[in-house]
Order: structure tokens, then sequence, then C-alpha cells
């Protein structure tokens, strides 16, 4: 036991179960009750308590085994009380990477949502600039003749030729369209 306390080739936290056993198995149980309580002080010193909660518990057994019941309940409650608090810890920390882990899922829902709503609004932004250009070049072209009419004339022409002299000659043909 010093040789693996001090060399630290296999921490003292996990080779003490065995010990015990052996201990236990060769009715050693005073040696083993010595033992513990002395690994346990300094599992509780160290703050290792989830090594000091299995210590607790083996305490308990071997002091059962020895008749101490009293002994026996006081550690069995030690044990309960560190059990809850380890593991009440331990649990805490799993909802919250949960939570995190939830809130990052809806995130990113969220996101693929207004991806598709976004791809969804480009694709009616595109149509409707299409339609748009449709209805532009059709108020400016003659539906029968399909070339430009008065209103193309008007727009794009006089603008052009603006301060530049120049004459139009307009044509009204009667019964053109038929």
């Amino acid at each position: 036991l010093e040789r693996t306390e001090q060399t630290g080739d296999r921490p003292l936290a996990e080779v003490m179960p065995s010990l015990v056993s052996c201990y236990r198995q060769l009715g050693e149980l005073s040696e083993a009750r010595v033992v513990l309580e002395c690994h346990l002080a300094a599992l509780l010193r160290e703050g290792f308590f989830p090594f000091a909660v299995q210590a607790h518990e083996l305490l308990t057994d071997i002091l059962e085994e020895q008749g101490d019941v009293r002994a026996a309940l006081k550690h069995s409650r030690e044990h309960m009380r560190l059990y809850r608090k380890v593991y009440a810890r331990e649990h805490e920390n799993k909802v919250c990477a949960l939570e995190v882990l939830h809130r990052t899922k809806l995130a990113e829902q969220k996101v693929l949502i207004e991806e598709q709503r976004n791809k969804d609004l480009r694709r009616a932004l595109d149509e409707l600039e299409q339609l748009n250009q449709q209805s532009v070049e059709t108020s400016l072209t003659d539906e029968l003749t399909g070339l430009r009419n008065r209103r193309y004339l008007m727009a794009h022409v006089m603008t052009a030729l603006r301060g530049i002299p120049f004459s139009l000659a307009v044509l009204d043909l009667d019964y053109f369209k038929r």
C-alpha cells in the first residue's frame, strides 16, 4: 500500500476494493476496517468524494459483518449523503449538457427553416422580377405588330434626342388590324 501510494503506479483508490476483499476473504475484518478508515480519511481530506462514496459502502459492509450496527448505520448514512452530493452534481451537469444540446438542435432547426424561407423568398422575388420585366416589355410593345409603341417612343427616344433638332411623322392607319 505504501509503495502504491508513494510511486503512484496505480491509484490507491483503485487498489483498495481488491485489498479489502482479500482481507474479508481471509477473515481479517479488523485489518480491513483500519485500512479503510485511514483510506477514507485521506479521500475526504483530498476531496475525492466519488471514491469516498465507495469507501463508505465497503466500510458499512465490514462493520455489519463485525456486528457494529451503530457504526455501520453511521457510514451508511454518510455513504448516501455523499452519493447524493456527488451524483446530484453529475446529474445537474448532464441536465445542463442536455439543455445545451436541445437548444442547439432547436437553433439548427430554426436555421434550416429560415434558409428554406430565404430560398422561397428568392424564388418568389426572381419570379416577380421576371413578371415585372415582362409587364414593362408588354407596356412598351404593340401587341399586334410586335413593334415599339408610342409609350416607348415618349420614354426613350424623346429623352435621347432632347436638345437635338428632329422631325417626327406619326401615321394612323385606319382598319390596319383587319
